[in-house]
């Protein structure tokens, strides 16, 4: 059966977490709890946004007091649950995410390293292993957008591999990183969708729009969508191809 911690997060917020790990299955689950749970709150609640292992549901605190929120979120998850367990008693645990979300496969080309990269080389160097390497292990797999966040279309990859993980973010944030610029840091992987403040390590650069309002939907990328990198010379060349 599955279980849920759930707390007030301020007077406007509650948090639902089912877990404390970076895992692609936790976080399959989250966005489809994040589904249902905005579904069955509709208008209720402000917004539901999903994490690495957690949901947070935000409420208007001057029409609905944090114990009535609670309360709310709490009714939610008793629904919930039924769902969760019938899915597992027939052999289909975490099925009905993958099915009602189908993931897309998105080919994102990238220009490593250089005036597109400022830190690749130097991540290398720290890694101990020459530059080809590096961009070898990050156009080798395959990557999972766990959910989105930080900035509108920002996506949050799961995938790196295990040698990229000791990467740590920069001492000092850059007050400006490149709209475009794929980086890691702590164990994280993502893509920057516009300018803006960054303290992740910039390994390359992307010219595809990852936001844009005037779409529908306004994002390149959504949960559970497959994301692979592959090696360009020409920023011009670095576009994604999606299927």
């Amino acid at each position: 059966m599955q279980s849920f911690a759930c707390r007030p997060f301020g007077d406007a917020a509650v948090l639902v977490e089912l877990g404390t790990t970076r895992d692609p299955e936790l976080a399959l689950q989250a966005s489809s709890l994040a589904d249902s749970l905005s579904t069955w709150l509709a208008s209720r609640s402000l917004d539901v946004v999903s994490g690495y292992c957690s949901v947070l549901v935000r409420f208007d605190p001057l029409t609905i007091s944090p114990e009535e929120q609670l309360r709310a979120v709490t009714d939610a998850l008793a629904a919930y649950t039924p769902h969760l367990d019938a899915e597992a008693a027939v052999g289909g645990e975490h099925r009905s995410s993958r099915e009602h979300r189908p993931s897309r496969e998105h080919n994102v080309r990238v220009c490593f390293g250089g005036e597109h990269g400022v830190d690749f080389e130097r991540t290398a160097h720290d890694l101990g292993m020459r530059e080809s390497r590096l961009r070898d292990m990050l156009c080798g797999g395959e990557f999972r957008v766990a959910f989105l966040g930080f900035l509108a279309g920002f996506p949050y990859l799961l995938g790196l591999p295990p040698a990229l993980n000791g990467v740590d973010r920069l001492t000092r944030p850059r007050p400006r990183v490149p709209a475009g610029s794929m980086a890691i840091a702590a164990g994280q992987c993502g893509i920057y969708p516009r300018a803006s403040a960054g303290g992740w390590r910039l390994l390359g650069r992307t010219n595809a729009v990852l936001f844009d309002p005037s779409h529908k939907p306004a994002t390149l990328f959504a949960p559970f969508d497959r994301i692979r990198f592959e090696p360009v010379s020409d920023l011009r060349d670095a576009s994604v191809t999606t299927t």
